[in-house]
C-alpha cells in the first residue's frame, strides 16, 4: 500500500470516527449530558472557603444529577449506538494500520463503560462507580483528539507530497528503502526522528545551518518504507556514506561472529571500520577540518557518539536497506537468525536514552 492509498484509507475511517463523535446519537448525547454535569461539579468545588455541609452539597447534588439522567435516559439506545461506534472502531482498527492501537484501546474503553452503565443501573447512587465512568469519559476525549491530529498529520504530509519537490540549489538528495513494514504512526515517527538527528549532526560537523537548510520531506510511501528526503548536499553525502556504512557493519559483524553488536562510537574505531578522518577531509573544507577534526577532538567524539547510536537505532533491525540505486542486504542462509538477534535484545550499549544522544535535547 502506497502512501496516497493508506491516507485515503485512514482518513476515510477517522471521518466517521469523528462523524459519529459529533452526532446526536443516544451514546454520544448521554456521555455528553455527563461531562457537562462534571465539569459543573469541578467548578463548584473549586470555589474557595467552601465548608464541609457546602461542598457535601455540591457533591449530592452531582450524584443526583448523574442520575437523573441515568433515569431520564433509554440505556437501551445508549447501548445500541454505543455497539454501532465500538463496530465500527473494530473495523477501522482491522484496515487501517495507523489508527489500529488506538482504536483498539478505545474499543476496549468503551466496553468497560458498558459493564460499568449496567453495574449503575444495579447500583444508581455508587459515587465511585460514577467516578469511574467519568475517568473512561476522559479516556475517550485522549483518543479523540489523538484521531483528530493523526487526521491533520495526514493533511499536511499529503501537502508536502503534492508539492512534488525537487532539490533546489545547494541540496542534495537521500532516498532510503527500508525492510521492516511501517504499521504505525510511532513506527514512522522514531525512524524520522533518528534521520533528523543524524543529519543535524552532519549539519554541526560541517558547520552548515540547519535553518537555511532544513531536512525535507520529498515523499514517502508506506508499508515497507520508502523516503525521500533533501538537505544540505554535503551534509547529505556524509550521512548516505555513515548510513552505508552502519548497515554493513551491523551484517558483516553478524555473519562473522553471530553476535549483533553495536556501530562503533569512537573515533579509533571509526577510523578502522569507515576511515572516518579520510571522509571528513574529502568533504570539509581545509579549515573547518583543523577547526573540528585536527584541533578538537572532543567535538568529533561527541558527534561520534551520536551519530553511531541514532544509526544502530535506526539500522539494527534491517535485512535489507536501498539507499539510492543500491542495496545492501545480509545473507540469506543467516537473515532469520539476524531478525531473531534484533528482537530479542538491543545490541550491547545502544540502550542510551534518545535524550542522550542529540546534541541539543528538546
Amino acid at each position: 500500500m502506497n502512501f496516497k492509498e493508506l491516507k485515503g484509507q485512514t482518513e476515510a475511517h477517522i471521518h466517521d470516527i469523528l462523524h459519529l463523535h459529533r452526532s446526536k446519537s443516544p451514546f454520544w448525547e448521554f456521555y455528553s449530558k455527563i461531562r457537562t454535569q462534571h465539569q459543573e461539579y469541578f467548578r463548584q468545588a473549586k470555589k474557595k472557603d467552601l465548608n464541609s455541609n457546602q461542598f457535601q452539597h455540591i457533591h449530592t447534588n452531582f450524584v443526583n444529577s448523574v442520575n437523573n439522567i441515568v433515569q431520564q435516559t433509554d440505556l437501551g439506545q445508549v447501548f445500541v449506538s454505543l455497539n454501532d461506534y465500538i463496530k465500527l472502531l473494530q473495523n477501522s482498527s482491522a484496515n487501517s494500520p495507523l489508527i489500529e492501537s488506538s482504536s483498539k484501546r478505545l474499543v476496549a474503553e468503551l466496553e468497560e463503560i458498558w459493564g460499568k452503565l449496567n453495574e449503575l443501573m444495579r447500583k444508581p447512587n455508587s459515587f465511585p462507580l460514577i467516578i469511574e465512568i467519568l475517568e473512561r469519559f476522559e479516556s475517550i476525549d485522549t483518543h479523540i483528539i489523538y484521531f483528530k491530529h493523526c487526521y491533520q498529520f495526514l493533511e499536511e504530509t499529503g501537502n508536502i507530497l503534492n508539492e512534488n519537490l525537487e532539490p533546489s540549489e545547494g541540496y542534495d538528495v537521500i532516498d532510503i528503502g527500508f525492510s521492516i513494514e511501517i504499521q504505525s504512526l510511532t513506527d514512522l515517527n522514531t525512524i524520522l526522528q533518528s534521520i533528523i538527528k543524524i543529519y543535524a549532526e552532519a549539519c554541526f560537523l560541517f558547520g552548515v545551518s540547519e535553518s537555511d537548510f532544513p531536512l525535507t520531506i520529498a515523499k514517502i510511501e508506506s508499508g515497507s518504507l520508502w523516503t525521500r528526503l533533501f538537505g544540505e548536499n554535503r551534509a547529505v553525502d556524509f550521512v548516505i556514506w555513515f548510513l552505508k556504512g552502519g548497515i554493513r557493519f551491523l551484517h558483516r559483524s553478524f555473519t562473522n561472529d553471530g553476535k549483533l553488536k553495536s556501530i562503533p562510537s569512537s573515533i579509533e574505531l571509526l577510523d578502522q571500520e569507515l576511515e572516518l578522518h579520510q571522509k571528513l577531509k574529502e568533504l570539509m573544507p581545509e579549515e573547518r577540518y583543523q577547526e573540528v577534526v585536527a584541533e578538537n577532538a572532543a567535538i568529533l567524539a561527541k558527534s561520534c557518539v551520536i551519530l553511531s547510536k541514532n544509526t544502530q537505532n535506526l539500522l539494527q533491525r534491517e535485512t535489507k536497506l536501498r539507499i539510492g540505486s543500491e542495496v545492501i542486504a545480509i545473507e540469506f542462509p543467516v537473515h532469520q537468525k539476524y531478525l531473531e538477534a534484533a528482537a530479542r535484545q538491543l545490541p550491547e550499549g545502544s540502550d542510551t536514552k534518545s535524550s542522550e544522544i542529540e546534541r541539543n535535547p528538546k
